[in-house]
């Protein structure tokens, strides 16, 4: 009985070290997309017509609690890497509107702030990912915490229109 005791404790512990939560700075983040064709019809050297590709332009809003800053040491969607510039936002946003409409708004909690951060792909080969990806990853840091975090979605917005 006595050998069973310190075996009991220890895997108590090792249980309760394994189900505790990453404490970090991010409260929330959301990735979205907007997908925009060029208006003007381009032309080759030769008078042929050259069809105009989609640009799908990516973005996350990230909730922080304070002002702490997010630095992102990589960002994945779908397994290709971004470059990203980021902004501080407002504590009250609007975001858009998503397809079917309906506004999307971001408050953040009184005391936190909301960062803007626009992606960029590294390379024109990876310009092609398909739209609503699936496995988006961000790793980083808020004031020397260390966070990975997963989405499964993206959410595309509706595109204003430009003359």
């Amino acid at each position: 009985m006595k050998k069973l005791i310190p075996i009991i404790t220890i895997s108590c512990f090792l249980f309760l070290s394994a189900c505790a939560q990453n404490n970090t700075n991010i409260k929330s983040i959301a990735a979205y997309f907007t997908i925009s064709i060029p208006g003007m019809q381009r032309v080759d050297e030769n008078g042929n017509k050259i069809n105009p590709q989609a640009i799908v332009t990516r973005f996350l809003y990230v909730e922080t609690k304070g002002k702490s800053k997010p630095f992102f040491d990589t960002i994945s969607y779908n397994g290709s890497l971004f470059s990203y510039s980021i902004i501080l936002d407002s504590n009250t946003l609007k975001v858009g509107v998503n397809k079917e409409g309906v506004p999307i708004n971001m408050k953040a909690i009184k005391g936190n702030a909301i960062w803007k951060v626009d992606l960029q792909p590294l390379n024109d080969r990876q310009k092609n990912i398909p739209v609503n990806a699936n496995n988006i990853i961000l790793k980083g840091k808020t004031d020397k915490i260390v966070f990975k975090i997963n989405l499964k979605n993206e959410i595309e917005l509706s595109t204003p229109d430009m003359y």
